[in-house]
């Protein structure tokens, strides 16, 4: 059995994608943010963000969004297809999966990536024996503190080296309930996947 190593720390394969992620994006040169989008381009200040068209369509910038969205979605689906939480969970999954971080910079890769890891866990935890409340109790924490995490990226989108995004992303993901959660996953698939 292969099991995913993340910062020395044995974790789950959906884990690893969000955290890849997350590290991409806050090593690259990423712009545009969800939160922004409602200034008013009217009353500019020295702290305006001017509005980003990544939703769209029409420009190229936003044609690698779209790309990126349909790797995110191709690897959701992909996942969403496997009835075996051991074949989730393996590293295997995803050893050819790749993505741009500078991609995170539009919201709607950000939103694909976002319900993407929701919904793997959510299949992943339904697909675990409903009497492992503890394995299902480590796949919520880990869920949340993903989403959590995709939260900070979102909120940080403009300025992905951002010092204080880094800390609260390193908070989450050393928390001691992330941490004994991923220590969970890792005995449960010593155990149960040869």
């Amino acid at each position: 059995m292969v099991r995913t190593r993340f910062g020395g720390r044995p974790t789950s394969t959906v884990a690893v994608i969000a955290t890849f992620t997350v590290v991409s994006l806050f090593g690259s040169a990423a712009v545009g943010c969800t939160r922004t989008r409602d200034v008013d381009l009217s009353d500019t200040t020295s702290t305006t963000i001017r509005r980003i068209s990544d939703d769209r369509l029409a420009d190229a910038g936003s044609v690698a969004s779209a790309e990126a969205v349909g790797q995110v979605q191709a690897l959701v689906n992909r996942l969403l297809g496997v009835d075996d939480p051991c074949a989730i969970l393996n590293e295997n999954a995803i050893q050819d999966y790749t993505l741009d971080g500078s991609s995170l910079a539009s919201s709607a890769v950000r939103r694909a990536l976002s319900s993407g890891v929701t919904a793997v866990y959510n299949h992943t935890i339904n697909l675990i024996p409903q009497d492992d409340s503890t394995m299902i109790a480590a796949l919520r924490v880990q869920r949340e503190t993903l989403i959590d995490v995709l939260d900070v990226v979102d909120r940080y989108a403009t300025n992905p080296t951002s010092n204080e995004a880094a800390n609260q992303v390193r908070t989450l993901v050393t928390g001691e309930e992330f941490v004994k959660s991923a220590e969970v996953i890792s005995l449960w698939l010593g155990s149960n996947c040869l």
